[in-house]
Formats: structure tokens, sequence, C-alpha cells
């Protein structure tokens, strides 16, 4: 007949909790998880959208990740449940995948001092738990830090937080809390009678010790600041990760000043050497910040500029000498490696005075000069924190001497500041480079600056270098520690980026000194060669101008520099004599130590030597800086 009756009903579809429960509650169905398809979404609510309108018959589970993808997974043990009310409505539930929380440890300061109490362990940075569903209702992380963290004992503790949802799964995650100790003032020689630290013999973490010698002696390092758990590490408050805002502070600096050229205004080698214009631009900051922004500035292209601006220049016909009443009679003039511990014994670096000093001055002591500057740019540029700014010297009644140990470049420049006469020591580029890599592995106790790490060093080496040297290392080894962790090749590279500088330095001042006759040139091997013959030359050279120490005739002069530097160790068969005989003193200990003759092993390191001759004309480095070094020293040499 085609009768018919019909009604309609509204079928509702929800996603519920990982149980469901309530007006839809019964659905017990599992699912195994298994991944169905993968799909990128706009957030959750999309996610869950699309699992409530898929066409699959199937019970259809789903998870939402952070990457923006939802991921549906099936295989599920049922499809429908019907709801138990006499009708035959059927409703379908897509299930929620229960995830495990997850936890979040800010960051902070997580060291205490010792001593703290326990009730500091509150202040840690915080740490909290989120879960997609339990969502405000998740509860507080727990950890261990009471137990775990022993307050009245130095040292690294880690702590365990865990966050655990209603459903009873975990998640945990660590952060290492330290205890720090005090430090204790450093140990160091020729320290002053009150102790080396003016603060006391130790001092907190976070506070600084000011370095204090005695009368004639200075710190290489001002300050110090205690930053760890060791005694005896210190470092300044300046690290590799703060060189962006210097940089940026420095810019500003250059904008506000409306300055372009901050290279110039700020870093020139040819005006501030290798420390920075601090007065106006990095007054009281830190080695870190001078290096990492001068290294920033400073363009790939600048030092070969510097090298051939060295080899082309021509030499000055006469050189003016000016007096002014602070600077010394007398200079010894040398660079790493090219004859300063020549230098140095002539001079007595000790509180005896060496032979040349003997002869000069009579009986003389030690002194030391900030620059030898005072009417000019300089005087300003500098401040008494700044290493190797001052001079070191030897005065008496009759007058000074100094050593003016790898002089700064705008000094050397503004000849009113040059004692009346040099004894300049140089040597080719390419044995500086050589000898620099033997002496190194060495790892000579008095070469401080191969051991620091807060900042690295790389002894007056220009700003580039000192990116290249250790960048590598992300500016946390010394140089030593680079250096005995490279093979021959890359050692002798290293070598080079540090001494390219003060070799530049070294032929520049060969060349503009070249026609004076106030300046005598000498390799430090014409002493090892002819002992006799070389201080013949120099009292030749220095005698004639002290009339005030009276009639001493140049070979007489000549007689007691010998007999001196023979008890300093310069006559080095003599200095063996005397050991093999057990009369072996200070001195002639340290002569033979320093030579290569007299160290232990000096076949391994001879043989070291030729291979690395072999090597260095191989290096690309070798050919862009000490290939043309080395002719521009043979020609300025042959024309002595």
């Amino acid at each position: 007949m085609g009768a018919h009756v019909s009604a309609t009903r509204s079928v509702e579809v929800a996603c519920e909790e990982p149980n469901p429960g309530g007006t839809y509650g019964g659905n017990r169905v599992a699912c195994s998880l298994t991944q169905a398809t993968v799909e990128s979404v706009a957030n959750y609510q999309t996610c869950e959208t699309k699992c409530l309108s898929a066409s699959s018959s199937e019970c259809v589970a789903y998870q939402y990740f952070e990457n923006q993808t939802c991921q549906f997974m099936t295989l599920c043990t049922g499809r429908y449940f019907m709801i138990i009310n006499g009708t035959d409505r059927y409703v379908a539930y897509c299930r929620r995948v229960d995830t495990p929380p997850k936890i979040f440890l800010a960051d902070g300061a997580s060291w205490f001092l010792l001593g703290a109490s326990t009730d500091s362990l509150d202040s840690l940075p915080a740490v909290t738990c989120t879960d997609s569903e339990d969502a405000a209702a998740m509860g507080s992380p727990t950890n261990d830090a009471a137990t775990a963290v022993q307050t009245d004992t130095a040292g690294n503790y880690i702590v365990t937080y865990v966050c655990t949802d209603s459903a009873g799964q975990s998640t945990s995650g660590t952060r290492t809390v330290t205890v720090k100790n005090s430090c204790t003032a450093p140990t160091v020689t020729n320290s002053a009678t009150a102790g080396y630290c003016a603060e006391g013999t130790t001092f907190a973490h976070g506070s600084t010790c000011t370095a204090q010698c005695r009368d004639g002696f200075a710190p290489h390092q001002i300050t110090h600041t205690c930053t760890t758990t060791s005694d005896t590490d210190y470092a300044s408050a300046f690290s590799p990760s703060e060189a962006a805002g210097a940089s940026k502070r420095l810019k500003f600096l250059g904008a506000l000043r409306g300055v372009v050229d901050l290279w110039g205004l700020c870093c020139d080698v040819f005006r501030f050497d290798v420390f920075g214009h601090r007065a106006v631009c990095f007054k009281h900051a830190s080695t870190w910040e001078v290096r990492f922004c001068c290294g920033e500035l400073q363009e790939e292209w600048r030092f070969g500029a510097w090298l051939q601006r060295a080899i082309t220049a021509r030499p000055r016909l006469r050189v003016e000498w000016e007096r002014m009443s602070r600077v010394p009679d007398f200079g010894l003039v040398s660079y790493h490696k090219t004859g300063t511990f020549v230098a140095t014994q002539l001079l007595g670096y000790n509180e005896a005075p060496g032979p040349l000093a003997a002869l000069l001055l009579g009986d003389s002591s030690r002194a030391f000069e900030y620059n030898l500057a005072t009417e000019n740019e300089t005087a300003v540029v500098y401040d008494s924190e700044v290493e190797c700014t001052r001079t070191w010297m030897r005065e008496s009644k009759w007058g000074r001497v100094a050593l003016l140990y790898n002089p700064l470049e705008h000094e050397v420049q503004q000849r009113a500041q040059l004692p009346r006469r040099l004894l300049h020591f140089v040597r080719r580029p390419s044995e500086v480079i050589i000898s620099s890599y033997l002496y190194h592995l060495k790892r000579p106790p008095f070469e401080y600056w191969m051991y620091q790490t807060n900042p690295p060093d790389c002894h007056h080496c220009d700003f580039e270098a000192w990116r290249s040297v250790f960048a590598p290392c992300n500016f946390s080894c010394s140089f030593s520690e680079r250096l005995r962790k490279l093979p021959l090749a890359e050692a002798l590279e290293l070598e080079i980026w540090r001494g390219r500088w003060t070799i530049t330095k070294m032929l520049m001042n060969m060349n503009r000194w070249q026609a004076s006759p106030q300046v005598l040139t000498m390799r430090a091997t014409e002493f090892q060669a002819n002992l006799t013959a070389a201080l013949r030359r120099v009292a030749e050279f220095f005698l004639p101008t002290r009339p005030a120490l009276g009639a001493r005739p140049v070979r007489r002069g000549g007689l007691r520099l010998l007999w001196g530097a023979r008890n300093f160790g310069l006559d080095l068969g003599h200095a063996r004599s005397q050991c093999g005989q057990g009369l072996c003193s200070w001195a002639l200990r340290l002569a033979l130590n320093h030579s290569a003759g007299g160290a232990s092993g000096a076949g391994w390191e001879a043989n070291l030597r030729r291979r690395a001759r072999a090597v260095l004309p191989t290096l690309k480095l070798w050919q862009e800086v000490i290939a043309p070094a080395d002719a521009f020293y043979d020609r300025l040499m042959a024309e002595l």
C-alpha cells in the first residue's frame, strides 16, 4: 500500500577523556594505536574536528603534536555501543590518546655558597608541569633536593624533578646544583708582605682579589674573580657569550659620535698596538671585550696591507733622537724568540745586575714604569690594568738601561721616547716560527700567557689572529692546549698566526733604524757562535757614550762583559762544564734548560726541527706571510 511513518532524531558524536563517562559514558573500546594517517593541521581543535568527522566505520584515536601534525590511529576492539534507554540510538566516540606529562626547568642561577641553609633550595629556578589531559588539574613536581644537595660540602649535585599525571604516567628532569667554596689567594713569588690579595687570604665567590706585589715587581693580572668551586680557578667578569653585546655597545658608541671608521678610532694597531683605545672605546673594559670587539672590526685584508706597508717602506736616511728626562739612556729591544733570553741575562732580571748593566750603571736596582710616553696621545690610551705596558729596566745614579720587549709600535714611531743607544735583537722570521714551536712544546713555566684561558692569550698577536687561534675551541682553551693537540703542519700555522704581528713590527724597526749609528742590530746566534766577538761589539757600541764612568777602554770592558756573561749562562760550554762538576748555579741551570743543546732529548728536538723546516714551505700561510718576510729580512741584513 506504500503507507509509512517517519521521525527524525539527532545523533551526537563527541570526544571525551581516555575513560569516557557522563551522558555518553561507557565506551571501553581499546585501540592498538596503529598509525593510520598523519596530517598537518593548524591547531589542536582542528585535529579533534578531523577525528570526529572521520568517515571510517572504525573507532579512531588521535594525538596532536606541537609541530602542528595530527596522527590518527585505528584497529580497535569495537566500533559502537548502545545506550540502554529503550531506544535504538547509537553514539560513536573518537578516543583521545593519553600522553605523558611534560616538565619545564627554567634557566637561572643554580648555586649556593658553602654553608647556605637548606631553605635556600626553595630559591632555585622554577620547575613546572603540563599535561594535555589533566590541564589545570596537573599537580606540582616533586624533587629530591633536600637529600641530594649537601650545602656544607662544596661540589656539584644532581637534583631530580618528577611530574606525575592522574593516570600515573611520569616524566622527570634534572639540573646541576653547585655548592661553591671561597677562593684562596694565589701563592705568588714576590707578592707583597701583606699578601698577594689586598682583600685577605680568601675571597668569596663573585668577589675580586686585587693583586699586589712587593716593590720592583708588577702582577701579570691585576684582578682575579672567584668563579667556581676550585680554589685556584679565577676569571674576569667577561665571558665569550657577552661578545655580541660588547660589539653592539661599541657600534652604538661609534654611531653616537658620528664615527664611520671604528677600527681607526678604537683598534688601529699602529696607534694602540693590540690593546685598543682604553681612554675612549674601552674604558674599564675587560680584555675579553677588547679582543672580541677589535677582532670583529679587523677585516681579513688588513694584515696583508700591514705586511706590505712594512716591506715597501723606505728607510729613514737620518733618525732624529731627542732626549727627555724620563727616557732611559740605553735600551735593548727584543721580540719573542729573537734573543730575549740573551737580553735579560745581559741586564740581570733578578736582584743582581747582569754584566752589561753592571758595566754601564755599576750597582743598579730594578724598576718599572708604564709606557715611556709623556706629552702625547699615548698617555691616555692605557690604564694600569693593561698587561705589558710597563717597561722593565735597571737604574742607578749613572742612568738607566731598559729592556724594550716587543715595543709598542706607536711609541717607536714617536722617536722622542727612544733611548739614545739601542741594541736591537732580530731573527729570520721562519726561524722565529720554528724556534717558537719547539720552545712552546716544552711548556716553559715563565711563559705564563701560554696557560691562560680567561681570556686565552697568544702573546701580542693581532685581533684576527686571536680569533683564528681560539675560535676552534670556543675561546675556552689555552694556547698550550691548542698547540699540543695539533699535528706538525697545523701547529706551525698556529705559530704563524701567533707571531705574524710581532714579526712585522721587527721588520719595520729594522727598516726604520737601518741607517742609524745609534742602533746596533744583532742576532742571538752571534753570541752562541762566538761569545767573545759578540760581546766586543756590544762594548764598542755602548762604552764610548759613558765618559762619566771614567776611562774604561773597550777591550777591558769586553773582558768584563765576557766574565759576567759566563756567570749568567751565556757561554753554554762553560755552563755544561760547571754543572758537570756540581757547581751549577740557578743562572747556569736556567741557561741549559733554555737552550736546545742543553735540554734533555736534544736529538729528538733536532729531528723535529728538521721536519719543521721541511714542512713550513708547504703551508699557505708561509707563502702569504713568512716567505715575503724572510725575503725582506735577508735584504735588510745584507745591507747592514
